[in-house]
């Protein structure tokens, strides 16, 4: 079945169909029968699938989805990384796992406007600089060594602080990521994390075994709300990709494993 279709290639619905556009990225797209690493889709389902370099295997919707979360809910990272947890499941290296943004984007059907909007914002994070949005300045601005900090002041006006990630008035105590402005990422990301519920803990290697915990954590590292659904306290993040333990939050290997009982922590994020 021929999924190139080419009348709705460029439509901005973010709700159409994506589709593997074969003869469009010929020779580019790698084709395989391989179930989809994510939503598990099989030839039996009639949804094409392309293969990674790493050898995972993804639908289109299944990629476009990612490129939107990898984007919408993480504030830092530029490199795309694959999702799935390396050895357990994704069998390719580390060089193997850093996908090309190109493929990403083929892979994920995007228009051109889609990719034009992720390429600049790729770019942004990469530069590490922006331009000072107070009127009358511009001039370029470098981004805080630690990723976690938001609030930014230009060096040459020396005008009031603004938000690294919306560009607009600091408006909130602290370094980041809330800035105060309700449609900033780091409102959403708080949002999130007061909304997720609270699931029962599993694990008897920690101390809240038995106990409610939220069912939902921030990324230590890049800020990435993580709903645990199976498995360990070990959590890989999808966007950056840190390890740590969902119960303490800890780096994984360095401040916590499976060999420590952990205590819960609280995540506040400020």
């Amino acid at each position: 079945d021929d999924e190139d279709d080419e009348d709705d290639e460029d439509d901005e619905d973010e709700y159409r169909p994506r589709k593997l556009r074969k003869r469009k990225h010929k020779g580019y797209l790698t084709l395989t029968s391989k179930p989809d690493c994510i939503m598990g889709y099989t030839d039996e389902d009639g949804i094409p699938r392309a293969e990674m370099p790493c050898g995972c295997a993804f639908a289109a919707d299944t990629m476009y989805q990612f490129t939107k979360s990898f984007f919408g809910n993480n504030l830092s990272e530029s490199k795309a990384v694959c999702p799935m947890p390396q050895k357990t499941y994704c069998k390719g290296n580390d060089k193997q796992r850093l996908w090309p943004w190109a493929l990403v984007f083929a892979i994920a059907d995007l228009s051109d406007k889609e990719i034009a909007y992720y390429t600049n914002a790729i770019n942004n994070r990469v530069s590490g600089s922006k331009n000072c949005p107070h009127k009358n300045c511009g001039a370029v601005t470098s981004r805080p060594d630690d990723l976690r900090i938001s609030r930014v002041r230009c060096n040459v006006c020396n005008q009031s602080d603004w938000c690294w990630n919306c560009g607009k008035p600091w408006n909130h105590s602290g370094l980041g990521p809330i800035c105060g402005n309700s449609d900033c990422m780091g409102a959403e990301i708080i949002k999130i994390l007061n909304n997720c519920g609270k699931v029962k803990c599993e694990w008897s290697d920690t101390k809240s075994y038995g106990k409610q915990i939220p069912a939902t954590r921030a990324c230590p590292k890049c800020y990435s709300p993580l709903e645990h659904v199976v498995a360990c306290k070990h959590i890989w993040c999808i966007c950056c990709p840190h390890q740590f333990c969902f119960n303490c939050l800890g780096e994984w290997n360095k401040q916590c494993d499976h060999s420590k009982t952990c205590e819960y922590k609280e995540q506040k994020i400020n």
